[in-house]
């Protein structure tokens, strides 16, 4: 996907290149592909279940971690801003790089949607650019981004003051709250709704912070149970979801075990693995396409499913594969372009 959906590329946030980090990178990179594949395996929403359904059910759990990683990869560089600029810079910084982009390739989408079936009534275009329901785009994902970028400076002045212990406390009691309890409410059949004072996607912008300033990724026992525990939920979303009749909504939200363990253990995974080494220049092209592949991938997916079977093997493979390599190319061609490159940062 994205960085914030992808300006955590240390270039968009004002790091120079040789402070990059190498772990953002590796991480930008598979979550961006993780997106790819997630949006090119769409028939799994509709449980029709084919041939390849162990493959569809094995892509959507794997992958599932790819939303988060990138809140998680927003708290990790931006919840420091202030050490680099001030929060007018920052918002600066956030409308020109994704704002703006946002607004261009949503009114491109849904001009070329309105040219093929026609016009609709503005309302619904205002009330579908709100939520980021853009055509020929998976957009949803800006508008709690830019929620979270309206209270940055908010959360950047309260984790200042707040040491690695009661942040862990903080991102403990949110995981009970906003995922543990509801979970053991819905097996009993409880019904229940409460508010919380922080929630959503706030949630991964705090872990990815705190993970991103500890060293949770060097204790042996700790990544072990976590890896453990997150192998455990997948495998337990995997059955139930392979076994289901219809789509169990519980187990498609972010907020879930089976997305925050996950999350969490490939975030320290990878930071563990590459935290000692220098950018590979592999890795640092891709994480800078990564925010143009977001924009661009669904479209792609739209004109090449005209071609190949959206149902097939094909297209779950090489398909993906295509379509993230091709928005790459169109990304860095457009970035290559000075006079084009604001569109796509």
């Amino acid at each position: 996907m994205c960085h914030g959906y992808f300006v955590h590329l240390q270039k968009n946030i004002g790091i120079s290149m040789k402070e990059r980090v190498a772990y953002y990178d590796v991480l930008n990179v598979i979550s961006c592909f993780g997106v790819v594949c997630l949006h090119s395996n769409g028939m799994i929403h509709t449980f029709e279940k084919d041939g390849l359904w162990w493959l569809r059910v094995l892509i959507e759990v794997s992958f599932y971690f790819a939303v988060p990683i990138f809140f998680m990869l927003s708290g990790a560089t931006l919840l420091s801003y202030r050490e680099r600029y001030s929060t007018k810079t920052f918002y600066k910084k956030r409308v020109l790089r994704t704002v703006l982009p946002y607004l261009f390739w949503s009114v491109t989408f849904f001009s070329l949607y309105m040219l093929e079936h026609g016009a609709q009534p503005w309302k619904e275009i205002v009330r579908d650019l709100t939520i980021g329901q853009v055509p020929y785009g998976f957009y949803w994902f800006f508008i709690p981004l830019f929620v979270i970028y309206l209270f940055m400076p908010f959360l950047a002045l309260m984790v200042n003051q707040l040491n690695k212990q009661q942040l862990l406390i903080l991102c403990s009691l949110l995981i009970v709250l906003q995922s543990i309890i509801p979970t053991v409410y819905s097996i009993f059949g409880i019904d229940i709704q409460f508010q919380l004072p922080i929630g959503g996607f706030f949630l991964f912008t705090l872990l990815g912070y705190l993970l991103s300033i500890s060293d949770y990724e060097t204790n042996n026992k700790y990544l072990l149970w976590i890896i453990l525990l997150s192998l455990a939920s997948l495998i337990i979303r995997y059955i139930i979801i392979f076994h289901a009749d219809a789509k169990p909504d519980g187990l498609f939200s972010y907020f879930g075990l089976y997305s925050i363990l996950p999350s969490i253990g490939v975030f320290m995974v990878i930071k563990r693995i590459t935290r000692q080494q220098t950018v590979h220049k592999v890795w640092r092209f891709l994480a800078q396409r990564s925010f143009g592949v977001y924009l661009l991938h669904f479209f792609i997916i739209c004109i090449l499913r005209k071609y190949i079977p959206y149902t097939s093997l094909l297209f779950l493979t090489l398909g993906t594969l295509f379509v993230y390599l091709l928005a790459v190319g169109i990304t860095y061609t457009l970035q290559s372009n000075r006079y084009v490159r604001c569109i796509i940062p």
